[in-house]
């Protein structure tokens, strides 16, 4: 992301939370033949920091950066250019404050009001948001805040003047600071807005005093506590308001200024205590007591780097001494004469140390495509960075645009006030019908394959046509079926034409005549493309006339038909059995004594019978299998 700290400097800021962290990045910078190239002093380990500042630009200026990963420092494994991620400074055109807020005193249930006076250098009707610096948010756990100070919006307040009806004591100390907005983009693609100084509110016990003006007169008024970070190695450090972007390992000095509505310095100390937090967990240094003179204090040789025990300075609460943002809390206690005019408060302050957390300073922009387009890419947004080009590109279908809400009701339109937080937009299609056709030569198509599709339709597996007396073999693009499909892949771009190969199956049939034989005529397989096929009945010697027939099942209860009927499908089994002069048990007899006639052995080939050889009534088996064939004993 793209951080415009101020009218001369961008901070690059990314971060390293990847399924494939690198071990260092380069930060890629346009060449004059609109290539681009990492020059040496932009590569960057990951526990060196991960931003890199851009400094000495002016006001309105925009420059776009890639970034590229690696393996480690000497740029090993490079990765592919990222998208060039567009920055813009705090331009000249942002509207003018003319009359800052200022800081007010009240008794507890009175009124206050916070009020700027501003002018849009553009000519146009200004917007204004009022902000408050949340401090209060308290765990369970330590008592302490589980995140960092935050400015969040006052909801509702949207014009030049903040009134607050009846002031609570528990809101002494608090901050309140305004953005003033024109209401277009300019050219640079971001809406000038400038953010005003903060005003901070004091609230006093209610007077005993019945006098208003006497009562007046005792107010303590607010004071003002200043941080200014003076590096001491060479380092460049950035600041913008009550935040500061320190490079990492950078060494340096820290001066705090107190001074009271007035102007002039306060006297007493400061207690200064530095945070960190990480998934809602707090860690705090030791606390340091800094005695203010004329207002002042210098704190010299105090850094992270100088303190390897990280008394003062904390590790992060996962026990990470890399790159980390520390909040430096200050909080004020007051001497004589000053402590009768002057309300003791809390001032915070952030120090980025070699790493920005885009929670903290972006709103991210999640666009949700419904699954239609891979990644749902989130866009980290901060103020001063173009809104990206996020209109996505599906070939065949029209965007129709993005929306605030899943029933596509709010158009999402500029201009987009990023701050921290989060907004997820979807998108919107307008969807073009692809017909899918089948060439099934005389099949059946199943039910579960679709006649059309649509651009945002899911991968569809093709299911099997069916055909009597066909063996599907697979769904082909081409009519001479040289490219076979299975599946139709998500997202249709156009009619689709699909060809059904088959394989014609041939039945056989199997023949059981025993000591008889099968006519050598006799068809031994059959198609669903034949005409009718004549069975001639099997011929026993010595079997009385007109008794020898072929019985459709190995226990002689039905006969079998005389032929195969024209466009019949499926094997056939035959069992031969004739009457011979003796005396013999029926057939199909319980008797023990009787041998069975027939037993299935199990499956050596499309079908295997063994018959068993038995004397009963004058009949016994012997088995015959053929293949297609019309000549030979089988």
């Amino acid at each position: 992301m793209a951080y415009s700290a101020n009218e001369h400097s961008i901070i690059w800021a990314w971060s390293n939370n990847t399924t494939r962290p690198a071990g260092a990045y380069g930060v890629a910078l346009p060449t004059s033949n609109t290539q681009w190239t990492v020059p040496a002093g932009n590569v960057l380990g990951v526990d060196e920091g991960r931003f890199w500042i851009e400094d000495g630009l002016a006001a309105g200026d925009t420059r776009q950066v890639r970034f590229q990963s690696y393996d480690d420092l000497g740029q090993s494994n490079p990765s592919a250019y990222s998208p060039a991620i567009v920055g813009t400074t705090i331009g000249g055109d942002v509207p003018a404050i003319d009359e800052q807020p200022k800081s007010v005193t009240v008794f507890g249930g009175t009124a206050a009001t916070f009020s700027v006076r501003a002018h849009s250098q553009r000519g146009e009707t200004l917007s204004y948001q009022w902000f408050y610096l949340d401090i209060a948010s308290i765990t369970d756990t330590d008592k302490g805040k589980a995140n960092y100070a935050e400015w969040k919006p006052v909801v509702g307040e949207t014009g030049p003047d903040y009134a607050i009806d009846a002031a609570d004591t528990l809101w002494n100390g608090k901050l309140f600071c305004v953005d003033v907005m024109d209401r277009t983009v300019n050219a640079s693609g971001v809406v000038p807005t400038v953010r005003s100084q903060p005003a901070r509110l004091g609230v006093e016990q209610t007077s005993a005093i019945a006098d208003p003006d006497a009562a007046a007169a005792t107010l303590r008024m607010v004071p003002t506590i200043t941080l200014e970070l003076t590096p001491t190695d060479g380092s460049t450090i950035v600041q913008h308001r009550d935040e500061f972007f320190v490079p990492y390992g950078c060494t340096f000095d820290m001066t705090f200024t107190v001074m009271d509505a007035a102007g002039d310095p306060c006297l007493g100390r400061i207690t200064l205590s530095r945070h960190t937090y990480k998934n809602g967990s707090h860690k705090v240094g030791t606390s340091k007591d800094l005695a203010l003179t004329n207002g002042l204090h210098t704190l010299q040789g105090d850094y992270p780097a100088s303190d390897p025990s990280s008394s003062y300075w904390p590790l992060t609460p996962s026990g990470d001494d890399g790159p980390r943002v520390f909040e430096v809390e200050a909080r004020l206690s007051l001497d004589s004469p000053t402590v009768t005019k002057v309300l003791p408060i809390n001032e915070y302050f952030i120090i980025n140390y070699g790493v920005v957390l885009p929670e903290r300073a972006a709103h991210l922009l999640t666009c949700d495509t419904e699954g239609l387009l891979p990644g749902g890419p989130t866009y980290a947004l901060t103020k001063h960075m173009p809104l990206p080009s996020i209109a996505p590109a599906m070939v065949g279908a029209q965007f129709d645009g993005w929306f605030t809400d899943a029933d596509l009701a709010n158009p999402f339109e500029p201009p987009f006030a990023s701050g921290p937080g989060q907004t997820t937009v979807y998108s919107a299609w307008s969807q073009n019908e692809y017909a899918v056709s089948y060439e099934l030569d005389g099949g059946t198509n199943s039910t579960d394959n679709p006649a059309t599709l649509m651009n945002d339709s899911t991968t569809v597996t093709l299911r099997d046509p069916s055909k009597e007396g066909y063996a599907f073999e697979g769904w082909f693009a081409d009519s001479s079926f040289s490219q076979p499909v299975t599946a139709i892949p998500r997202g249709a771009t156009g009619d689709i034409s699909l060809y059904a190969k088959w394989r014609l199956i041939e039945y056989p049939l199997f023949y059981f005549a025993g000591i008889g034989k099968n006519p050598a005529g006799n068809p031994t397989s059959h198609t669903v493309l034949d005409g009718e096929l004549p069975i001639a009945p099997p011929t026993f010697e010595g079997a009385k006339a007109g008794t020898n027939a072929w019985y459709a099942d190995s226990l002689f209860t039905q006969k079998a038909p005389g032929s195969i009927p024209a466009g019949s499908i499926g094997d056939e089994a035959f069992y031969g059995y004739a009457d011979f002069a003796q005396q013999e048990p029926e057939p199909g007899s319980s008797d023990p004594a009787q041998p069975k006639l027939l037993a299935k052995t199990g499956d050596q080939g499309p079908l295997h019978f063994l018959a068993v050889a038995a004397v009963t009534a004058g009949a016994a088996l012997a088995a015959s299998l053929g293949f297609r064939g019309k000549g030979g004993d089988r």
